[in-house]
C-alpha cells in the first residue's frame, strides 16, 4: 500500500505536489505549535536550553520538514523518469527474439538427431517439425498459446536446463505439447506417426537431449555474437535479484517494487540482428541506467523512512543492491575480461596444439604400417595425458587414441554424436582413425566412407577410406583393392607431384600396396603396377629428407620383387633382398623393432624361395630371419604378427631338404598350429585359409605314420581352405591349393586309385585356368608337370598309351619355362629324370619310337 502511494503521488502535476507539499508544511508546523505550546507548561528541570528552547526546537523541526519535502520530490521525480521508462512485456523471456530462435534452433537440431533412427515416413515427418521449429519457433512461441502450454521454456527456469543438461528438461506432457504446437495442422494434436514406436522414441529424446542442445547453443552464440548469450545473462541477473530478495517479507509492496527492477533489467536486450558493437553498447548504456536507478531508489528509501516511516524504500534498496553487485561483478568482469580471455586463450591454444599434434601423428598416412605398433615419443604421450585431463571431450577422445584406449575412446566419440550440434565429418574421421589406430582396418572404412560422403572432394578423406580399403581382411579383397585404387587415384587429382609432393609420394606408395594386393587379374601386370608406382614414391620420398618412409617404401618394393610370378626367379627373388637390406638399414632393431622385424619375416620369405645357390643354407637363413621377427613378435605384444610369422617358420622348415624330414615336418604342423589359434576363420579368414593350406601340404609330404590317414588330413585341410579361397574372391590361392588337393589325391595309397587318380587330374586341370602360361609361368609349369605325373600313374593303372602321351607332353611343356640355366635344382631333380622315365616307358612298352616321341609336341 506504501508503494502504490507513492506511485501514485508521483503521477501528480508539479503544481499539485507543491500544494500537497505546503499542506504538510502547514501541518507539520501547526502540529509543532502545539506540541509547543503543551511543553511551555512543563517544569523547569525540563528546560535543557532555558527560556528559548521552545524556539530552538520549532526552527529545527521546520527545516527538516521542508527539506524532507525537498528530497522526496525529487526521489519521486527519479522515480517517476524511472517508470515511464519501462515497456510493458519487457518481462517476459520471449523478447530476447535472438534467444528465441537459438530455442528453435536446438528444438530443431535435436529432432534432426532422430531422424537416422526413424522408419523413412516418420522420419520425413520429423524432418518437417524440425523445419518448423528453426524457421518459426519465435512466431510460435510469442502466441498465448505457447505461453499457457510451455512456461517451462518461456521464463528464467529455462536457466535449470542449461545448468543441469544431464537431467530430462521437459516432462513428457511438455514434450508432447511442443510437438502439438509444431503440427502446422492442428495445434491441440501432436503429430501422428506410421510406427506407434516413434513417438516415444521422438518425445523422450527431446526431453533428454533439449537441455544439452540449448547450451550448446549459447556457447556457440557467444563465441560468434552474443546475443542471445547477453539475454541469458540479463535474465541470470534476474534471478540473482530474486534470490536476494528471498529473505525479503511477502508483500505485495515489495513484489512490485521487484518487479520493477526486473523489468528495467530486461530494457537492454538487443533487438534481433543487432552486431557485437551494439550489443556492447546497449550493455554499457545499461549498466548506466541501473546505477542511476539505483541512486535514484536510495534517495527514495531515504526520504521515505523520514517521511512516512514505511519499508518499501528498504526493500527497494536491498534489491537494488543485489543488482549493484551484479554490475559490479559486470564493471569486474569487462576490465578483467581481456586478462581472463587471454589466459583462456592461451590455454586453449595450448590444448589445441596437442590435439594437432597427435592428430598429425594418429592419422592414417601409408598403407602397409601397423599402427598398433607404433611408438609415440615420451613427450607425446605426456601431453596426452594432459590432452585427457584437461581437454574437452572431443580432445579427450584423441587422447585415449593416442593411449591406445580405444574403448574409451570410441564411448567418447559416441557421445559426442549425439550432440545434435556436433560436427559429424570430424567425428566420423575420428572415429574411424581409432579402429584405424586399433588394428580393424575392416571396422574403420565405415566411419571413413561416411565421412567421405559428405566431404566427398576432399583428398584426405580419400586417403583415409582407401587406407582402410587396402588394409581390410574381410569380405571382397578384390573390390576392397578396386576402391581403393579408385579413391587413390582421384585423390591425386588433389594432391599433385607439384604442389603437394609428400602427399602424392604417400598415395602412389598406398596405390603400389592396392595393386599388390589385388588377387584377380594378370597378377605380373599387377606387381608391375606395384613396382612402378613405389619408383615413384622413391623419387620424393629419400633416404635423406624421408628416412622412415623411404624404409617402408623399400620394404614393400621388396614384397613386390617376391611375389612377381614372371620373370627369373632367382633375379626377382635378389632384388627383393637388396631392398630389404637397403630399409634394414634405417629400420634397426633399437630404432624401429616392429618394422624390424617386419622386415626380418619378408626376408626369411625371400630366402626361402631363392632357386639358386645352396638349398638347404637358404632355408637355414630364412629360418634364422623369422627366428629374429619372432624375437619382437610376440603373442601377448603383436599377436596377428606373430601368427603370420609362424605361418612363414612352418613354411620354411616343411621345405627343408636336410636332415629328419619327419621331425622337419613335425616342427612345420606344430608352428602351423600355434598360427591357427590367432588366425581365426572369423577374425583373419584370409591367413586362416592359407594356414590351412600349408599344413595341408606338411601331413601330405609326412613320412612317417599311416600314409593315408596323412593324406586325408591333408585333403581335409585343402578342402577348408577352398571354403575361403574362392576362385571369385582369391583366385590365385584357390588354384594353389587345387594344385596341392590334386597331389593329395594322386599320391592317395587307398581306395579305387582309378578314381583317386580322377580326382587330381580333375583340380589340376582347374588350378590351370587360373595358372596360364602368360600369367603364371613359373606356377603353370609345376602344375602342368603334376598333371603329366597323374597321366603317367594312370597310364598304368590301364589307362593305356593316351594317357601316357598327354603324360609326356605336359611334362615337355615345362621345359619352356623351368630351364636348367634359370632353375638348375628343379629342372636337374624333377624334369629331366621325369622325361628320361617317360621315354624308357614309351620305348620299353612298344609304344612307340625314339622318333615318334621326340614329335610328341608339348602341351599347350
Amino acid at each position: 500500500m506504501p508503494f502504490e502511494l507513492a506511485r501514485r503521488y508521483s503521477r501528480l502535476p508539479r503544481w499539485s505536489r507543491l500544494c500537497l507539499q505546503a499542506l504538510a508544511a502547514a501541518l507539520g508546523t501547526g502540529l509543532a505549535l502545539a506540541v509547543f505550546a503543551l511543553l511551555a507548561t512543563g517544569e523547569a528541570e525540563f528546560r535543557p536550553f532555558g527560556q528559548d528552547w521552545r524556539w530552538l526546537s520549532l526552527t529545527c523541526f521546520a527545516a527538516l520538514n521542508l527539506v524532507a519535502a525537498v528530497l522526496g520530490n525529487r526521489a519521486y521525480d527519479a522515480y517517476r523518469t524511472w517508470e515511464d521508462a519501462r515497456l510493458p512485456s519487457a518481462g517476459e523471456f520471449f523478447r530476447n527474439h535472438a534467444l528465441t530462435r537459438l530455442v528453435g534452433q536446438s528444438i530443431g537440431m535435436t529432432l534432426r538427431a532422430c531422424e537416422p533412427e526413424l522408419p523413412d515416413a516418420d522420419a520425413r515427418t520429423v524432418h518437417r517439425l524440425a523445419e518448423r521449429a528453426e524457421r518459426d519457433w519465435p512466431e510460435i512461441a510469442a502466441q498465448e498459446h505457447a505461453r499457457e502450454r510451455l512456461p517451462e521454456i518461456r521464463d528464467d527456469r529455462l536457466l535449470a536446463f542449461v545448468r543441469d543438461p544431464q537431467r530430462p528438461a521437459l516432462s513428457d506432457d511438455q514434450v508432447a505439447d511442443l510437438l502439438a504446437l509444431l503440427h502446422p495442422d492442428d495445434l491441440d494434436e501432436a503429430p501422428e506417426f506410421a510406427d506407434p514406436a516413434t513417438g516415444p522414441r521422438v518425445r523422450q529424446a527431446i526431453a533428454r537431449r533439449f537441455g544439452e542442445a540449448l547450451r550448446q547453443a549459447l556457447k556457440r552464440d557467444f563465441a560468434h555474437r552474443g546475443e542471445a548469450a547477453y539475454g541469458m545473462w540479463l535474465d541470470i541477473a534476474g534471478e540473482l535479484l530474486a534470490q536476494g530478495a528471498a529473505g525479503l517479507p511477502s508483500t505485495d509492496d515489495n513484489a512490485r517494487a521487484l518487479e520493477s527492477v526486473r523489468v528495467t533489467l530486461s530494457l537492454g536486450l538487443p533487438v534481433a540482428g543487432a552486431d557485437a558493437a551494439e550489443i556492447r553498447a546497449r550493455m554499457a548504456a545499461q549498466a548506466e541506467r541501473l546505477d542511476g536507478v539505483y541512486r535514484a531508489v536510495r534517495a527514495e528509501g531515504r526520504a521515505s523512512r523520514r517521511l512516512h516511516g514505511i519499508t518499501h524504500g528498504r526493500l527497494a534498496l536491498v534489491a537494488l543492491l543485489v543488482v549493484a553487485v551484479g554490475l559490479s561483478g559486470w564493471h569486474l568482469h569487462q576490465r578483467t575480461q581481456g586478462t581472463l580471455e587471454a589466459g583462456q586463450q592461451r590455454s586453449d591454444a595450448r590444448l589445441a596444439a596437442i590435439e594437432a599434434q597427435l592428430r598429425e601423428a594418429l592419422t592414417p598416412k601409408q598403407a602397409g604400417e601397423d599402427p598398433t605398433q607404433r611408438q609415440l615419443p615420451p613427450e607425446l604421450i605426456a601431453k596426452a595425458r594432459e590432452l585427457a585431463e584437461r581437454g574437452n571431450t572431443e580432445q579427450q577422445a584423441v587422447a585415449a587414441i593416442a593411449l591406445k584406449q580405444h574403448a574409451e575412446a570410441d564411448r567418447l566419440i559416441q557421445d559426442l554424436k549425439r550432440d545434435p550440434l556436433a560436427e559429424t565429418f570430424r567425428l566420423l574421421t575420428l572415429e574411424g582413425g581409432n579402429w584405424y589406430n586399433a588394428g580393424e582396418f575392416d571396422r574403420a572404412i565405415g566411419p571413413f566412407e561416411q565421412a567421405l560422403a559428405l566431404r566427398p572432394e576432399e583428398p584426405a578423406a580419400m586417403n583415409n577410406a582407401a587406407i582402410a580399403h587396402v588394409q581390410a581382411r574381410l569380405g571382397d579383397i578384390a573390390a576392397h583393392q578396386r576402391e581403393a585404387i579408385s579413391l587413390l587415384t582421384q585423390a591425386q587429382g588433389t594432391w599433385t607431384r607439384e604442389a603437394h609432393p609428400a602427399e602424392w609420394a604417400g598415395t602412389q606408395n598406398n596405390l603400389g600396396l592396392a595393386w599388390a594386393d589385388m588377387p584377380i587379374g594378370d597378377r605380373a601386370e599387377n606387381f608391375g603396377k606395384a613396382i612402378a608406382a613405389y619408383g615413384l614414391a622413391l623419387e620424393i620420398q629419400t633416404r635423406e629428407a624421408n628416412p622412415e618412409e623411404w624404409a617402408m617404401t623399400q620394404n614393400n618394393l621388396g614384397n613386390a620383387w617376391l611375389f612377381m610370378p614372371t620373370g627369373d626367379r632367382a633375379k626377382n627373388l635378389g632384388k627383393a633382398i637388396a631392398a630389404y637390406g637397403l630399409a634394414l638399414e634405417v629400420r634397426t632393431r633399437e630404432a624401429h623393432p616392429a618394422g624390424w622385424a617386419t622386415t626380418q619375416n619378408n626376408l626369411g620369405l625371400a630366402r626361402a624361395d631363392m632357386p639358386t645357390g645352396d638349398r638347404a643354407e637358404n632355408l637355414g637363413k630364412a629360418i634364422a630371419a623369422h627366428g629374429l621377427a619372432l624375437e619382437v613378435f610376440t603373442r601377448e605384444a603383436h599377436p596377428a604378427d606373430w601368427a603370420m610369422t609362424q605361418n612363414n617358420l612352418g613354411n620354411a622348415w616343411a621345405q627343408m631338404p636336410t636332415g629328419d624330414r619327419a621331425e622337419n615336418l613335425g616342427k612345420a604342423i606344430a608352428a602351423y598350429a600355434l598360427a591357427l589359434e590367432v588366425h581365426t576363420r572369423e577374425a583373419h579368414p584370409v591367413d586362416w585359409a592359407s594356414t590351412q593350406n600349408n599344413l595341408g601340404i606338411a601331413w601330405q609330404f609326412m613320412p612317417t605314420g599311416d600314409r593315408a590317414q596323412n593324406l586325408g588330413k591333408a585333403i581335409a585341410a585343402y578342402t577348408l581352405a577352398l571354403e575361403v579361397s574362392t576362385r571369385e574372391a582369391h583366385p590365385a590361392d584357390w588354384a594353389l591349393t587345387q594344385n596341392n588337393l590334386g597331389n593329395a589325391w594322386r599320391d592317395m595309397p587307398t581306395g579305387d586309385r582309378a578314381e583317386n587318380l580322377g580326382k587330381a587330374i580333375a583340380a589340376y586341370k582347374l588350378a590351370l585356368e587360373v595358372r596360364t602360361r602368360e600369367a603364371q609361368p613359373t606356377k603353370w609349369a609345376m602344375t602342368r608337370f603334376n598333371l603329366g605325373v597323374a597321366y603317367w600313374a594312370r597310364e598304368g593303372m590301364g589307362g593305356g598309351w593316351p594317357d601316357l602321351r598327354l603324360a609326356i607332353a605336359s611334362v615337355r611343356a615345362t621345359e619352356s619355362v623351368v630351364t636348367e640355366a634359370d632353375f638348375p635344382y628343379d629342372y636337374r631333380n624333377r624334369i629331366a629324370p621325369a622325361l628320361q622315365a617317360l621315354r624308357t616307358a614309351w620305348l620299353q612298352d612298344g609304344h612307340g619310337t625314339q622318333a615318334e616321341f621326340d614329335a610328341i609336341p608339348p602341351a599347350e
